[in-house]
């Protein structure tokens, strides 16, 4: 069966014709192939999934094993025999097929005082730029509650090593307690290809990813976020452009095998169902965290 190709415009008004939902412009593609290095020995769509994911050096293709490269949308085998080229000549090769991709989540729950200094810092600036997110409050009145909480201290950093550029969203007088977001613009780099829980986990027979969204989010001591807290999160701000997230499922969906997840597109916020085992390079989860 032969799909019909339609004619498309991309963004710098180059028309092409393609026959898949593959927004990638063959025109662009050509013009930002590189000149040399290991990505301009790659056809197209392997070298914009590689660059989606943020491996743009050897050296970052070599912390991955050939099976989570091949999970990316867009690369197939015929790309392998190229890349382990590519690492051998520096040395480097793809991870063991029993190593675990590697995670930035430290198991200590202590932060140094350097990871703390720096950690505060970090917040701070996020806090004084975005100010729309958290009108009236005091970056002094956050900070002293995070100091008396090392716990929590603890999960931020967890939160920001995993990519979630975590911030204060709201404030609750009653409880005296501060509610935290990841509101990094995509879904969290380093908590994506997860499926659902870890029900869907042990369920899966072949191929299981390497943890689960709701397990990942306990070990971090967060909550994803509902349906309702990822819709008010779009308030502050367009996050999931590209991507999409993971949020808390009920019970009434979860017991048929489904989970559901949210994005945004076309200035729309939008709640899709999935099966829990399911997992993809483009989805991980946000998490919230009270203090």
């Amino acid at each position: 069966m032969v799909t019909e190709k339609s004619l498309r415009t991309c963004d710098k008004g180059h028309q092409y014709y393609k026959s898949t939902d593959c927004p990638s412009c063959p025109v662009c593609d050509q013009e930002n192939k590189p000149k040399d290095g290991f990505l301009s020995k790659l056809s197209a769509p392997a070298r914009n999934a590689l660059l989606y994911e943020g491996i743009d050096t050897v050296e970052k293709l070599s912390m991955y094993t050939e099976k989570a490269i091949l999970q990316l949308h867009g690369i197939g085998p015929a790309s392998l025999p190229v890349m382990r080229a590519s690492l051998e000549v520096e040395g480097l090769s793809f991870q063991p097929a029993t190593a675990r991709r590697k995670n930035k989540m430290t198991n200590s729950k202590e932060l140094s005082a350097q990871q703390r200094e720096q950690l505060l810092q970090t917040l701070q600036a996020r806090f004084e730029k975005h100010t729309s997110r958290h009108e009236g409050l005091e970056w002094t009145n956050v900070q002293a509650k995070l100091e008396a909480k090392e716990d929590k201290l603890w999960s931020l950093y967890q939160m920001e090593e995993t990519g979630g550029e975590p911030d204060v969203v709201g404030y609750d007088q009653k409880t005296d307690e501060y509610t935290f977001y990841d509101c990094a613009a995509e879904s969290p780099k380093g908590r994506r290809s997860v499926c659902y829980d870890h029900e869907a986990l042990e369920a899966r027979k072949k191929h299981k990813p390497e943890n689960s969204a709701v397990g990942m989010a306990a070990d971090m001591g967060i909550e994803l976020l509902t349906e309702e807290q990822y819709r008010a999160l779009q308030q502050l701000g367009e996050f999931d452009l590209k991507t999409s997230s993971w949020v808390q499922t009920p019970d009434s969906i979860r017991k048929h095998g489904g989970a559901i997840f949210c994005d945004r597109r076309y200035d729309t916020v939008f709640v899709y169902h999935n099966g829990a085992d399911s997992y993809y390079a483009a989805r991980g989860f946000r998490g919230s965290l009270k203090v």
